[in-house]
């Protein structure tokens, strides 16, 4: 039986039972039982930011997707990505876009997931966000 995406890639803390215990117990205080750790962990890397005003509804999308991914049921887990903002940032995002998909596939990488999506506004933060995920050798991606 392959273990759960909880228990894959533990933090190392020289004793995996410990390192197990440890994850499950920081997401028990979120309110996290083991019936919800069983199912599938889905990733959803966003970019939601105040910066970014194309984004505006981006939380309202997050919240779209993680109602999705408990209906066919899988666990949802939303977590942020740099977001670039053109008309804000100095000198241009061209020059941060391939850190930012370098984030996204760390982050998937990293955290603890059996798949990964992605929310993101403009065509070039949706091409790094699948960049990112495309280069990432573990989980499923789904944009």
């Amino acid at each position: 039986m392959t273990p759960s995406a909880i228990d894959r890639g533990l933090t190392s803390y020289g004793d995996e039972g410990f390192s197990r215990f440890h994850r499950r117990a920081f997401l028990a205080s979120a309110g996290l039982d083991r019936d919800d750790l069983a199912r599938p962990i889905i990733g959803i890397a966003h970019t939601i930011s105040d910066y970014v005003t194309c984004h505006r509804d981006m939380p309202q999308l997050v919240d779209a997707i993680e109602r999705g991914v408990l209906a066919v049921g899988g666990m949802p887990f939303s977590f942020p990505c740099m977001a670039l903002g053109e008309p804000l940032l100095h000198p241009t995002a061209m020059l941060y876009r391939n850190l930012a998909a370098m984030e996204v596939e760390e982050l998937v990488r990293g955290q603890p997931m059996d798949a990964s999506s992605s929310a993101a506004g403009a065509t070039r933060r949706s091409r790094r966000s699948s960049w990112g995920r495309s280069r990432r050798t573990g989980p499923r991606s789904r944009a």
